[in-house]
């Protein structure tokens, strides 16, 4: 790597730079972007008060201005228009720069704000006490950080009026547990919501052994309303659970307590309807139709239901059968 060329003092003057006030370099209400553009304004204003070109740029009060062009602005900093403009109304609001017009199809004055003014030594005075409070702020965060390691090491930790031995040690985690975004954590889970979960666990597990062991307090949780808000009974809840999980349809769809307590009504009106009608099943219309299509395309036979498919003339066939009410 090249070795750089160290500034020494007499190359501080000779070199040109460009000033910021310490006022505005540390005004906690600017952004970044905002004392870049004050700098650089600073700068052009200041190339108006030097020279016999400067006296163009004065009004006829004797005060000093500068014209500056936004879009060069913008090229010269790397910045939008966009970002200049809102920077610059920051400016004006802070009271830094006064904007003056000049009419249509001509650039606006800038004026510069005097820091020498009565109004400005209050500010001084408040930015000074906030670096002092900065600084003191930034002690303590240092004796913090310093506490926290000292502390996750399960070192002991030194206490004023304690005798050495009584020094209590603590120990923190170095791994963060990760937990759901949700309210589910701030709530202790009901046992009874824990047994209805563990049943339809089991349940689905009959049909999918491959199933992966949830965390069943999460889906108490999600059963919740059924028991709480619904006042639904435990024997209820495990008859639809139980359906859920037997029909070849909805076995298919309750993978979770979720999804069990979202559809809950429309299984329990399913549930009651079959129990009223045991031979009217939604399940056989639906296997009907896949043996037809899908298997020898001959005959369709069921416990009671026999549909003959030599005609072809399903939709006869199923009227008759009443498998379409």
């Amino acid at each position: 790597m090249r070795k750089i060329k160290y500034l020494k003092k007499e190359d501080i003057y000779a070199e040109k730079f460009i000033k910021l006030p310490k006022k505005v370099f540390y005004n906690e209400k600017l952004t970044p972007n905002c004392k870049i553009i004050y700098a650089d304004i600073l700068n052009l204003y200041s190339l108006s008060l030097n020279g016999d070109k400067g006296k163009r740029w004065r009004d006829s009060g004797g005060n000093y201005y500068c014209i500056c062009d936004r879009d060069i602005l913008a090229k010269n900093l790397k910045l939008s228009l966009k970002t200049i403009h809102k920077s610059i109304k920051i400016l004006e609001k802070e009271e830094l720069i006064e904007i003056k017009s000049r009419g249509l199809g001509k650039k606006s004055k800038i004026y510069m704000r005097n820091f020498k003014g009565d109004d400005f030594k209050k500010s001084e005075d408040n930015l000074e006490k906030s670096l002092e409070k900065r600084e003191d702020c930034s002690r303590e965060e240092t004796s913090l950080d310093i506490g926290k390691n000292f502390l996750s090491e399960g070192k002991k930790v030194p206490i004023k009026g304690v005798k050495s031995s009584q020094h209590i040690s603590y120990k923190t985690n170095s791994y963060k547990t990760k937990y759901y975004k949700t309210k589910r954590n701030t709530k202790k889970t009901p046992s009874l919501c824990y047994k209805l979960a563990s049943i339809l666990y089991k349940n689905i597990l009959k049909n999918d052994s491959h199933f992966k062991e949830p965390r069943l307090n999460y889906w108490a949780m999600d059963l919740k309303p059924l028991v709480f808000e619904q006042k639904r009974s435990f024997e209820e809840i495990k008859q639809v659970i139980d359906f859920a999980t037997d029909d070849d349809f909805w076995s298919g769809n309750i993978v979770n307590a979720r999804k069990l307590t979202k559809n809950y009504t429309t299984i329990f009106i399913q549930m009651k309807n079959q129990m009223k009608n045991p031979n009217k099943t939604r399940s056989k219309a639906i296997n009907c139709g896949i043996n037809i299509y899908d298997k020898d395309k001959e005959k369709c036979k069921e416990t009671e239901n026999i549909i003959d498919v030599s005609s072809l003339n399903l939709r006869e066939e199923i009227e008759k059968l009443g498998l379409d009410r």
